[in-house]
């Protein structure tokens, strides 16, 4: 009787523990930054809240008028699995004392990938000028996640925040993300979150789990070196005595403080005539800072106005002056350059404008960019004569590894780009939380490498695991064309890469945008990302959605046979649309036995095949299209206008990654 007491006062005592309502332990239960005010759940799909606290933590959630009850693990985790729901909201979540408000439920896509994806609408502002100055569409929320990287192994959580897509944030959201966002918002009415983790230049191994690297053997090899404390405390070591013991030589820019002047004598200074390269020019310079100046007339109607300074795309780092004042600098070459010009600075009559660039012999001005003072609409082309003088040359660097005893190539040191660095830090953290599929822009870092088939098919099965869904749905960009145009190029990197990406689309569930015709030749980032993200939300539509009914992507070639008069006939699979047949077609190459290719003539034949043969070649057995890094002429399309993108098939040659 006594142990049946005993046992009926711990279990009132348990139950009235339970119910008591959360005290001051509370305060250390955490959520992750992704559920946060106006975050966005995915519909149709369990919803998964999780966090942190104290070990054996009691934790109380409230959602839609529904409560639920968990304890924290051991490690102080915890996870509540609350059911599906349909799109809607703005709700109220709440964890213990947190309150997350604004939540919405609709659509959820993860957009990832290098600075194609990292690219801000404040980059293509000018292209898309209505487009930023009309949206205010709060259902659309965009998350960029900061950048953070790790090779030890996978975070616990990710930083940033959930912006709407209104006038104040706009400029902030990645472009292509955005107006793939908006065609599916305008698509399906529902809200729409963009979960930005993306990272500029990074290649396709930081986006990798430890699991997965490790079955390449050279990736495996190199997160031995960066995981091994020893062997990088030997790194660190060798290099900080190397570098104590290197000759120094100052750094010291002649024309620091005094050449951006506006009363500066330049009269001995050397002439060059701009945009375009040092070494091209014939500037005698190696590594360093050059400093040039224009000197320009400004109309009277000017003087004391407000203005900007475009100086298009520099290689790499400016600071700019005009009269003599500092109006703005970029760290890299990427960036646009459009400086404010303050009131006050300009004036009637003769002014001075001074650049100062740090860089290399390779470095100089991209051509058929805007270079221009302006001051409203109207402006003063400032390409043409200028005027240069070297501040500062010392050699150029040699690689050099601090430890001679080693021999051979230093081992990498972490960083960004290390294999599974991103992912670790800026993926593996989000495994909790359901998307729709994945967006992917990137393959820039990775041109030319033949390898980026097998390591793109390891991303998807690594990020299907993580998110544990083994059909998650990719949508990716094929690499656009860039630098300067060429008919045929024997090696191009960027047309092996874009074939390799073709070629992907054996994958289950993935789908490919072609973006030939969208590139800019001196730009690794074009402008037009409007198009990318249209053509991705209709994969989108087609692959995680599965609609059908529309057009939804360029032809792809499927089949390729000999013809009866040394020809060969290419068959496409044309989505339900048919090859453009106005034009006379352009971009094609054939060779024979000999791998020596040859322009091509090329016609259509059908609605869905193509004739392509060359005098030069009496018996092809292989056939290349656009195969360039920026094919010239290439035009083979459908009747909608999308472009066919880069191939190579070869007869009796399987496809194979």
């Amino acid at each position: 009787m006594r142990r049946i007491i005993w046992l009926i006062c711990i279990c009132c005592w348990e139950a009235a523990w339970l119910s008591q309502p959360a005290i001051a332990a509370d305060s250390k239960v955490r959520l992750p930054q992704l559920i946060s005010d106006g975050v966005v759940f995915q519909r149709n799909a369990p919803i998964c809240v999780w966090g942190w606290a104290d070990p054996g933590e009691r934790i109380t959630l409230t959602f839609l008028n529904r409560t639920y009850k968990v304890r924290t693990d051991k490690k102080g985790e915890w996870k509540v699995v609350l059911p599906a729901q349909p799109a809607g909201g703005p709700y109220t979540l709440t964890v213990n004392e947190h309150t997350v408000n604004d939540v919405l439920i609709g659509e959820v896509w993860l957009c990832s990938g290098q600075s194609n994806m990292e690219t801000p609408m404040s980059r293509v502002a000018e292209m898309f000028p209505e487009e930023v100055a009309s949206t205010n569409n709060p259902l659309i929320r965009h998350f960029k996640t900061v950048l953070h990287y790790d090779v030890s192994g996978a975070e616990e959580d990710l930083k940033g925040n959930w912006k709407a897509a209104t006038p104040d944030n706009i400029l902030a959201f990645s472009a292509t993300a955005y107006f793939f966002g908006k065609y599916l918002y305008e698509h399906f009415k529902v809200p729409i979150g963009l979960f930005n983790s993306s990272v500029g230049g990074s290649p396709i191994e930081a986006w990798l789990s430890p699991e997965t690297a490790k079955t390449f053997p050279d990736l495996a090899r190199q997160l031995g070196q960066l995981t091994d404390r020893t062997l990088q405390d030997s790194i660190r070591q060798a290099m900080q005595e190397a570098l104590a013991h290197a000759p120094r030589t100052p750094f010291t820019d002649a024309g620091a403080g005094k050449w951006q002047r506006a009363d500066w004598d330049d009269t001995d200074w050397r002439h060059i005539y701009l945009p375009g390269y040092w070494g091209e020019k014939g500037v005698a310079f190696r590594n360093g800072v050059i400093w040039l100046r224009k000197t320009v007339e400004v109309p009277a109607s000017w003087d004391g106005k407000s203005g900007y300074l475009r100086l298009g795309t520099m290689i790499e780092s400016d600071s700019a002056f005009v009269n003599g004042a500092y109006v703005g600098s970029t760290g890299y070459q990427y960036p646009p350059r459009k400086y404010a010009v303050p009131a006050g600075v300009l004036k009637a009559g003769t002014n001075v404008i001074a650049v100062r660039m740090a860089g290399n012999a390779h470095g100089g001005w991209v051509e058929e960019k805007p270079y221009k003072l302006m001051v409203g609409n109207e402006s003063i082309d400032l390409t043409g004569d200028w005027k240069y003088r070297v501040g500062y040359d010392a050699p150029l660097p040699s690689s050099m590894s601090p430890d001679s005893k080693r021999g051979g190539p230093m081992p990498p040191t972490p960083g960004q780009n290390s294999p599974t660095a991103l992912y670790n830090a800026m993926i593996a953290p989000a495994r909790h939380y359901t998307v729709k599929g994945v967006v992917w822009y990137q393959g820039e870092a990775n041109a030319g490498q033949t390898n980026y088939g097998k390591r793109f098919k390891a991303l998807t099965d690594t990020w299907r695991t993580t998110f544990a869904n083994p059909a998650l749905p990719v949508v990716y960009v094929q690499l656009p064309n860039f630098m300067k145009p060429e008919r045929y190029q024997e090696h191009s990197s960027w047309a092996v890469t874009r074939d390799i990406q073709r070629r992907s689309l054996a994958l289950p569930d993935v789908g490919m945008v072609v973006t030939l015709g969208l590139g800019e030749w001196n730009d690794i980032h074009p402008l037009n990302k409007r198009d990318v993200g249209y053509r991705l939300a209709l994969q989108a539509r087609r692959i995680a959605y599965g609609e059908t009914g529309f057009v939804s992507r360029s032809p792809l070639p499927t089949d390729i046979e000999a013809g009866t008069a040394g020809d060969l006939l290419l068959t496409f699979d044309t989505d339900g649309s048919a090859l453009y047949s106005n034009a006379r077609l352009r971009g094609f190459f054939v060779a024979g036995a000999d791998g020596k290719y040859a322009e091509a003539e090329a016609t259509p034949i059908a609605y869905n095949k193509v004739r392509v043969w060359s005098a030069a070649v009496p018996q092809p057995v292989s056939v290349r299209y656009a195969w360039a890094d920026n094919p010239m002429d290439a035009n083979l399309r459908n009747t909608e206008g999308m472009p066919v993108g880069t191939f190579e098939e070869d007869l009796d040659a399987p496809e194979s990654f």
